[in-house]
């Protein structure tokens, strides 16, 4: 629409946008821990590298619209019935630049489809993400119990370079970002006791899932 722009959204108000997603719990849970995440990485880091939050023309108090930049990731939400303004904001996205959308709820893939028509794009991949859910009371249930050889330990920046140069989706930025999921969330990798070697790994992503 004429005169549409995205405007950041301060810092200072992530809190309160974290705060309408409360609304209807848990249907916007992911929604919630990603902005818990960002509000968390921020009080690590005020001037939070290739991170930026947008809304359309300042309405994310109104409609809880949000667009979030971070690195080579897009993130995205709503809680607007039609997906109108979600559209219209996605619109002025800088398309020129290759991103990878993740974690966007089905009800706003017309959203995205109808970018994608409208600018031409190019789609490198495209698949549905399920997240399942466990109780801590069943997990707790589970036996966890590691092989003598094997040890868990926190990931390092060293172990994401590894786990990156592995990872069938890396790209450009996929590196950095892993650098600080092992650095800011808590990741845990499985190592050989012998020699040390990291045999498997799970970062902990902005929306709290693993």
């Amino acid at each position: 629409m004429h005169g549409d722009q995205l405007v950041p959204i301060p810092i200072e108000s992530l809190t309160a946008l974290q705060q309408l997603y409360r609304r209807d719990w848990p249907q916007h849970e992911i929604v919630y821990n990603w902005l818990q995440n960002y509000i968390d990485w921020l009080w690590i880091d005020r001037k939070l590298k290739h991170f930026s939050a947008f809304s359309l023309n300042d309405t994310w108090l109104e409609n809880g619209t949000f667009v979030i930049q971070d690195g080579y990731q897009l993130f995205f939400h709503t809680l607007e019935h039609t997906n109108n303004t979600l559209t219209r904001a996605l619109n002025l996205v800088d398309w020129d630049y290759s991103w990878k959308i993740s974690g966007y709820y089905p009800w706003h893939r017309s959203s995205v489809l109808q970018t994608i028509e409208l600018h031409r794009l190019q789609l490198q991949y495209d698949f549905c993400t399920e997240i399942w859910y466990l109780s801590k009371e069943k997990a707790l249930k589970f036996d966890v119990t590691i092989p003598h050889n094997l040890q868990c330990d926190a990931l390092t920046t060293k172990d994401a370079v590894k786990a990156n140069s592995l990872w069938p989706y890396r790209t450009n930025g996929s590196e950095f970002l892993l650098k600080r999921l092992a650095q800011w969330n808590p990741s845990v990798g499985l190592f050989d006791k012998a020699t040390g070697e990291m045999v498997a790994w799970c970062f902990r992503l902005q929306s709290g899932a693993h």
